[in-house]
């Protein structure tokens, strides 16, 4: 896992995740856009011990409920604007790496 910025990231860490799933991890980075400081979050929870429940922290989802079969997703602040998103097709793991564009 791993967070690009063509900005400069100043800081980074990990954030430790409790439970029962060892394949939970979290790390950060601190990233300089023009004069402000933005945190990212990149984190990886393992998707097949979601329950109705885990979904209740979106407080106003976008698109509805997640489709069953997509697994990665990007989480934004509305302060952001989004301008474009891609899914790179790369056999790296089980999952694809996904980028977005955004303001």
């Amino acid at each position: 896992m791993a967070t690009y910025s063509k900005y400069p990231i100043i800081k980074k860490g990990t954030v430790s995740i409790s439970g029962e799933n060892i394949n939970n991890v979290c790390i950060f980075s601190d990233i300089v856009i023009l004069e402000d400081t933005v945190r990212v979050y990149n984190i990886h929870l393992a998707s097949n011990t979601f329950d109705n429940k885990d979904y209740q922290f979106i407080e106003k989802p976008t698109v509805g409920k997640f489709p069953a079969l997509r697994i990665d997703y990007i989480l934004m602040s509305p302060n952001f604007k989004i301008n474009n998103f891609e899914t790179t097709k790369v056999e790296l793991s089980d999952h694809y790496p996904i980028t977005v564009y955004f303001d």
